[in-house]
């Protein structure tokens, strides 16, 4: 992988740079969810290969990190067929984000490059949703991802109502800048319930680092575009700088607040703290979680087993 002096990236070699990520793969003791992420990384790489699409290293490295992001969900769901940690209403709202950008999809055409990827974030989400709402809907925290999203819905619509009437723009303008503004705050159901709840899952923390990282890149690239190519998005630059601040705003209270790392271990939970080292890792974290994991996996016995 290499980078030209304009920031642009390319796989000139790219079939032989995947043989050696597959062999150490192979030789490595990785689990199933770091095998496909380096998968996806080395089909991810093929793909702009055979598409011969050159774009700067900033939003390459930033649509990865997005990728990788949105599948570390999806296998955490189809492996554990749990949904618990994750809010709901931050995923709907994703959906939304993703359905109202891309009402251009058979419209208007770009690039097979940005064609597969509004599929696949449309496509992505929607069975996240689905698994949420409906497959696993019995491990579903409903209590805990409690924050109204009413809140960051009605707010992003207003101002891209206002923005649309005051710049004269067409409805589907309209719509997208909705979708930027909604983006950008779409993640707080999530870290309120984390907060609420003083408690991430590891799988959680790798999910919202990569998505942070996708959006900080994101920003990177608005500024590389607009040093060399003097193009400047006043839209997508500032909906991105509110999605950092988010991110930056829920450390500091994570810090402040000694937010616990939750491990889910043969059935029961137990915590670690993130910035403290305990003696005693393997504390119990509520009576209240261990009872509902155990109810949990009841559920999952059948019958038989049960009178046994």
């Amino acid at each position: 992988m290499t980078f030209d002096p304009l920031g642009h990236i390319y796989y000139p070699d790219t079939l032989t740079w995947s043989k050696q990520v597959a062999k150490e793969a192979a030789r490595s003791d990785l689990g199933v969810v770091d095998c496909l992420c380096i998968l996806e990384i080395v089909l991810f790489a093929f793909v702009q290969f055979l598409l011969a699409m050159p774009m700067n290293g900033y939003r390459i490295t930033a649509d990865t990190l997005h990728v990788l992001a949105v599948l570390c969900l999806l296998f955490k769901l189809i492996l554990t067929k749990k949904c618990g940690a994750f809010s709901g209403k931050s995923q709907f709202l994703f959906l939304t984000v993703y359905t109202l950008r891309y009402l251009d999809l058979f419209t208007y055409y770009i690039s097979a490059y940005n064609t597969i990827m509004k599929i696949f974030f449309i496509l992505s989400h929607f069975a996240i949703v689905i698994m949420i709402f409906f497959i696993f809907r019995k491990t579903y925290r409903r209590d805990e991802d409690a924050f109204r999203a009413e809140l960051l819905v009605v707010p992003c619509f207003l101002v891209s109502l206002w923005f649309g009437y005051r710049e004269n723009l067409p409805p589907f303008e309209v719509l997208w800048r909705f979708s930027i503004y909604l983006e950008s705050v779409a993640i707080i159901p999530q870290l309120y319930m984390i907060i609420k709840t003083r408690q991430v899952e590891k799988i959680v923390l790798l999910y919202l680092f990569l998505l942070g990282n996708y959006r900080l890149f994101y920003d990177f690239n608005w500024i590389y575009r607009y040093i060399f190519e003097s193009h400047f998005d006043k839209v997508s630059t500032v909906g991105g700088i509110i999605y950092v601040s988010v991110y930056v705003t829920a450390l500091i209270l994570s810090v402040f607040l000694r937010v616990k790392i939750v491990d889910s271990v043969q059935g029961e939970l137990y915590k670690q703290n993130i910035f403290i080292i305990s003696h005693n890792d393997n504390e119990p974290v509520t009576a209240g979680l261990i009872k509902q994991e155990k109810e949990i996996a009841s559920e999952q016995i059948s019958p038989e087993m049960q009178k046994v």
